[in-house]
């Protein structure tokens, strides 16, 4: 019997990580459709559910009444409280390790979630690990020793572009903008985009373009971002649409969907040359080096001003999202449930 941990999907505000664990767990609905999805309990704390596991007080299994006397195996799709039964076979989907790799990139609380969680000891006890890039797989074999054997590469797909809708937007809706899209964090860079804008807009090139930020606030968010904190999926989409491009500079990231949903729609990306953006996107987006804001602001002032770059990286980008389609992650993530069986 296979049980899919479904939890993260009900989270109040949903990130890139929520979107591609809702990829996975329909892809699963899909090729096995008698999964037994664990969703929260209507009338019961999340945190007493956290609680229970944690302290080996009820197990997953425990949790979707499965039988004691068949064999079990339970898909996690991110990092979350988790307790099976000892001949129950896991597997656990990896987005990064940026929570080892660089820990001073989270608040003290979220570093404590990862302890309590036992976040660690986890992809340490899984049977099958799938990484979503080879950087990501690269890194659970350098940081924690995993064999290769244990570990599938399993990418997530482009989202397809949805109907769009334009948002309430902080400027006139003619106005040129660059956009930059998921949490504002010290992890994303978000500060280094502020400055390396700033200092753009003390170029002879600029010409009243805008910066504006995308998503909720986080650890080391700079508190005078342009930002709109929340809009809706449609929302997204035509803010990807009619950006002049994104930024996405990230110091660490397993994947970088971003640059794939920008590319979908033929906008194109300035991403850190560092960790798994670089491999996720190739050619296909301006690299710059993270850590120096100067760098970056010239690499604005070249998607805003070079019209023949940026039409070459617009339909470089566009093609490169093609390439990341659900059939290919539908036939990975196969492979990955015929080895557990």
């Amino acid at each position: 019997m296979l049980i899919a941990d479904a939890r993260s999907l009900f989270e109040p505000q949903p990130t890139g990580v929520t979107e591609v664990a809702r990829q996975f767990l329909e892809i699963i609905k899909e090729l096995r459709p008698e999964t037994i999805f664990l969703e929260p309990r209507a009338g019961r704390s999340n945190s007493l559910t956290n609680l229970a596991l944690t302290t080996r007080a009820t197990t997953i299994e425990s949790l979707v009444s499965a039988p004691k006397n068949e064999a079990h195996t339970v898909f996690l799709p991110n990092i979350h409280f988790v307790n099976t039964r000892s001949n129950t076979k896991v597997v656990q989907l990896v987005h990064d390790i940026s929570f080892l790799d660089s820990p001073w990139w989270y608040s003290p609380r979220v570093r404590a979630w990862h302890v309590a969680a036992r976040a660690k000891q986890n992809l340490l006890r899984a049977d099958i690990l799938c990484a979503v890039s080879d950087f990501t797989a690269q890194r659970l074999q350098e940081e924690l020793q995993i064999p290769a054997h244990k570990i599938f590469i399993t990418p997530p797909f482009t989202p397809a572009p949805i109907e769009q809708k334009m948002p309430q937007l902080p400027f006139s809706p003619n106005t040129t903008y660059f956009l930059a899209l998921g949490t504002r964090e010290w992890r994303k860079n978000s500060a280094g985009i502020l400055r390396a804008f700033e200092i753009f807009k003390k170029s002879a090139s600029y010409c009243g373009e805008e910066l504006l930020f995308v998503g909720r606030s986080g650890y080391g968010a700079p508190k005078n971002a342009q930002s709109i904190t929340y809009c809706t999926p449609e929302e997204k989409w035509w803010l990807l649409k009619n950006a002049r491009a994104l930024l996405y500079p990230s110091f660490y990231e397993g994947f970088g969907l971003p640059p794939l949903e920008a590319g979908a729609v033929g906008t194109p990306s300035l991403i850190a040359d560092v960790t798994a953006p670089k491999e996720t996107m190739g050619a296909a987006a301006l690299l710059v080096n993270p850590y120096d804001a100067r760098e970056i602001a010239l690499g604005i002032e070249t998607l805003a001003t070079n019209d023949k770059l940026h039409a070459e990286l617009s339909a470089r980008a566009f093609a490169r999202a093609a390439e990341f389609s659900a059939a290919k992650t539908r036939a990975s993530l196969q492979k990955v449930l015929e080895a557990v069986g």
